[in-house]
């Protein structure tokens, strides 16, 4: 019976038929075994392109908040640098020492004796203006009136410093020699 249906092909059709036969025996084994290996790597390639978006993301944050750190740090920079009076001509920033000197003065109880500006001089790109400060009143009131000054009126140093008691009160006298720094170009 098979003899007589094989008569019936031509062997050509014979072969395309085997050939066929055997492509799709092929296919099926490889999807069969292989199918579960498929799978496993689209799942792996799907996290992997998860990770790697995820691993993005945090390299975004993380330059942010290093850009944010880097910000801070210089704005903190040039507050030092140039203070709190920047936008002041150089012809107003002995006045504007002097009222926040007296500013403070007030503020701690201190007394504000004298103060006299000397003249202004050139230090490296930086313009300095010295002052001869004599402030009299209570140890801790002098210190926290010496501490919001250097804060406040920043770049400002203590160049000379010298406390006495005074004998006529309880108190001490402190004869200082404060110099403001600007740089030069903000004038």
């Amino acid at each position: 019976m098979i003899d007589r249906l094989l008569a019936q092909f031509e062997p050509r059709v014979i072969l395309l038929l085997l050939a066929g036969g055997l492509v799709i025996t092929v296919l099926g084994a490889y999807a069969w075994f292989f199918k579960l290996d498929i799978a496993e790597f689209d799942r792996l390639h799907q996290a992997r392109s998860e990770s790697q978006r995820d691993f993005e993301a945090e390299r975004d944050r993380a330059n942010d908040e290093r850009i944010g750190a880097l910000e801070n740090k210089i704005e903190a920079l040039r507050d030092t640098l140039y203070g709190n009076g920047v936008d002041l001509p150089g012809s107003q920033m002995v006045s504007y020492i002097i009222t926040q000197l007296d500013r403070l003065s007030v503020l701690h109880g201190v007394r504000l004796v004298s103060v006299n500006p000397g003249e202004t001089g050139e230090v490296l790109a930086f313009s300095e203006v010295p002052f001869d400060v004599e402030v009299a009143g209570r140890y801790l009131n002098l210190y926290a009136w010496l501490e919001d000054a250097e804060r406040e009126l920043r770049p400002l140093v203590v160049k000379q410093f010298l406390l006495e008691p005074r004998p006529e009160t309880d108190g001490l006298r402190m004869n200082l020699r404060l110099v403001s720094y600007r740089a030069r170009g903000s004038s």
